[in-house]
This record gives C-alpha cells, structure tokens and sequence, in this order.
C-alpha cells in the first residue's frame, strides 16, 4: 500500500508478467479504510513474443483517479513482478 502526503492525481506501475493477462488489481482510498477499485490503462511493450521465457514489460497508467484520494493499493494476481511504481500529486 502507497500512501501520499497530498491528493493523487495519477500513478504508473511498471512491471514484467509471465502471460499477457491482467496480474494485477488497483485500488484508491481516501482514508485509508475503504477502498474502491480503479481502472487502469495497460501499454504492453513490443515484445507480444516471448521465445527466450522472459517476463514481458507492462506499463499501467491510473488516470481516473477519485479527488482526494491518499491511498493506493496493489493486489497482485499472480506471480508478476513490479519494477516502478510512480505517483503523481
């Protein structure tokens, strides 16, 4: 969990992934406390084709960002691995 000291307005998370499917859940709070789902925007990186069994770079961009939200939360679904984690506010 990320907290901030001011409001976020937006975040990118970098990470690598096994497969292309969705690793991860983003989840914004004001509090703290309660949370709510946010959408995100994934860009995945030229390299679709995975022949050396690397992991694959995915970029995630949160924009839709509630207003005065503090809290930022990542749930990971499966075995992915963040690099960057970048909050805006």
């Amino acid at each position: 969990m990320y907290r901030t000291l001011q409001p976020l307005h937006s975040a990118s998370v970098l990470a690598f992934m096994e497969t292309l499917q969705n690793d991860f859940e983003f989840y914004v709070s004001r509090d703290g406390d309660e949370f709510c789902q946010s959408r995100t925007q994934s860009e995945r990186f030229p390299t679709e084709v995975n022949p050396y069994g690397y992991k694959l770079p995915v970029k995630y961009e949160l924009t839709a960002i509630p207003a005065s939200t503090f809290f930022l939360k990542i749930v990971f679904r499966t075995d992915a691995q963040i690099s960057r984690v970048v909050l805006h506010h």
